[in-house]
């Protein structure tokens, strides 16, 4: 299809807000981040209201004190992943 955008590693997606195509065909191997895509552009709104969830549930003083705990549990904890979140693209 001429006049198709095609981005096979869309990342942060700057060149494709940038450029504005009518048409394109976006990917990444990141699976999270497709997810994420997709999410946005099926129900943004639930997006938003999750993170603001999130915001009020997690404030300053609550990142400090996972910042003290990763500290006192040293390195091995911080690199491991503490909660895995599986998400299915629509």
């Amino acid at each position: 299809m001429k006049g198709r955008y095609i981005e096979p590693f869309v990342g942060t997606g700057a060149v494709f807000f940038a450029l504005g195509p009518r048409v394109a065909l976006l990917g990444d191997s990141n699976d999270d981040l497709i997810a994420t895509y997709c999410g946005v552009k099926s129900d943004w709104e639930a997006i938003l209201a999750s993170l603001k969830e999130h915001q009020a549930a997690h404030n300053r003083d609550h990142y400090m004190l996972r910042v003290m705990t990763t500290r006192r549990m040293g390195i091995a904890h911080y690199a491991a992943p503490t909660q895995t979140v599986a998400m299915s693209t629509p």
